[in-house]
């Protein structure tokens, strides 16, 4: 396998209270079997055609993710004891209004690339498996691309019998949809004495309620090829305490 990649990575404090960290990376993973603990399986979706010819198998990844950036941060709200806003706080007003923090991970991904089943296997033999025929000068992405028509079906032809077919394991042109996520949640801490605290959060996950899709059917004989029918979860809420000692 080849993995290439571009990673940068930043992380400050500021004196005001925020904690960023910012990590991107560029990359690019070849390979041309799956590895899993002792010994390598080509990947979910996509069978090796020629057991013979591994070489054949060399595509991008399952896992291939040439860009994904990940955000995430901690900042003290500038409220209450010992911060720039509310130090002369008497202690009532400062145990609901001081000691709050905010967080949130923001993670952006580009999307997986898929591997195209074609409609039977006639290869005829045991062991060996095909994949379609690429339809030379059609693309696989149809011009107005939604989650009922993912795929370009035009595209692809169902390989002659006894052959194994042209496509790549994995089409690096042909991806599942980008994956877009925010997580926050807020934080309110009270003092309890040197070691005792009490801690309560409010989480969301997903917060803006973003739909990110899961990939189509991927099998070119099914009624439903190239449709997307299911998603990643809608926005949830949780509320959480903790009590430290």
């Amino acid at each position: 396998s080849t993995y290439n990649a571009l990673q940068a990575t930043y992380t400050h404090r500021w004196h005001s209270g925020l904690d960023l960290n910012v990590s991107y990376t560029y990359s690019k993973f070849m390979d041309d079997v799956q590895g899993a603990a002792g010994w390598a399986f080509p990947g979910s979706g996509s069978s090796v055609r020629n057991s013979y010819n591994l070489a054949a198998e060399r595509s991008v990844d399952v896992t291939d993710t040439p860009h994904s950036l990940v955000v995430s941060y901690n900042y003290e709200l500038p409220f209450g004891a010992g911060k720039l806003l509310g130090g002369g706080w008497s202690r009532p007003v400062n145990a609901i209004l001081g000691g709050w923090q905010w967080s949130g991970i923001l993670t952006a991904k580009s999307g997986l690339p898929l591997s195209i089943n074609p409609a039977t296997n006639n290869t005829g033999g045991f062991g060996f498996n095909q994949r379609p025929n690429l339809v030379a000068g059609v693309n696989p992405v149809p011009q107005n691309q939604s989650i009922a028509d993912w795929i370009n079906p035009a595209a692809f032809a169902q390989p002659a019998a006894y052959t194994f077919g042209d496509a790549p394991r994995f089409l690096s042109n042909l991806r599942a949809p980008k994956f877009f996520n925010y997580d926050t949640g807020i934080e309110k801490w009270w003092g309890l004495g040197e070691t005792r605290k009490l801690q309560f959060r409010f989480e969301m996950f997903n917060a803006f309620n973003h739909p990110d899709f899961f990939e189509p059917d991927t099998n070119l004989g099914d009624s439903n090829f190239g449709t997307i029918t299911s998603a990643y979860p809608a926005r949830s809420v949780q509320f959480g305490g903790k009590f430290y000692w």
